[in-house]
């Protein structure tokens, strides 16, 4: 159980890290800013019908562009934890039992509570939490 703890552990790691340099929430919100800009199109009173259709075809293709390269980000992000318990039975490491055993959740829960606490320390020591 062990071995599985710190192979998930490291997975999770991994995608968060990933989650960082892949910068997950950027994409995802230039969707959000799509949606809405093609809701103010259809919303504008002055524009004719032909305008608003372009607009919104030209918008639907961004937005489907944005929406793939956005879940293709999200399944990159995914992965490590995704390997970790395909491979776990493999390289016989109980990955999949460990994912319902309360301690383990726990533990993983707790340590990743602590590296977040570390993070925020070490960025507030550093000054990018400090008031200007």
């Amino acid at each position: 159980m062990i071995a599985a703890f710190f192979l998930l552990l490291a997975a999770i790691f991994t995608a968060t890290r990933l989650a960082r340099r892949l910068s997950v929430f950027r994409h995802f919100g230039e969707l959000g800013a799509l949606s809405r800009r093609s809701v103010a199109i259809l919303t504008r009173r002055c524009a004719s019908d032909w305008a608003k259709e372009r607009a919104t075809r030209i918008l639907a293709a961004r937005m489907m562009l944005k929406s793939l390269t956005a879940g293709t980000v999200l399944a990159t992000v995914a992965f490590p934890v995704v390997a970790a318990v395909l491979l776990g039975p493999l390289l016989h490491v109980p990955t999949t039992e460990a994912l319902f055993d309360p301690g383990v959740r726990l533990t993983l829960l707790l340590t990743g509570a602590c590296l977040v606490a570390y993070r925020i320390l070490a960025n507030s020591r550093s000054g990018i939490w400090q008031a200007r």
